[in-house]
């Protein structure tokens, strides 16, 4: 007879932020400026965590890099600012994943 064992149970809202592996951070250097990435720092700032953050870069010839941050900019999922982000980088260009 097949069992299972539940070790958590995290309702459909939460799950999301819970299962994460990385917040994912567009950047477009034909619209975003220094100015913006020091606004990012500061929002990355405010929710110290375990979970990586990876910028995925593209520049005016749209020639595109995806950078994972260093430890230190690691953020906690339940506490980080999507709303902020995606105000500042637009729409889609922000993503929990």
């Amino acid at each position: 007879q097949p069992t299972f064992i539940v070790r958590k149970i995290v309702d459909a809202a939460h799950a999301r932020r819970e299962l994460a592996k990385g917040l994912f951070l567009r950047l477009d250097l034909s619209h975003n400026n220094a100015a913006d990435i020091d606004r990012i720092s500061l929002i990355l700032r405010e929710a110290p965590g375990p979970l990586p953050v990876f910028l995925d870069i593209q520049d005016r010839r749209e020639k595109k890099v995806v950078v994972r941050l260093a430890k230190e900019w690691q953020v906690a999922p339940e506490k980080i600012s999507e709303q902020k982000l995606a105000d500042l980088l637009g729409s889609g260009n922000v993503k929990l994943g």
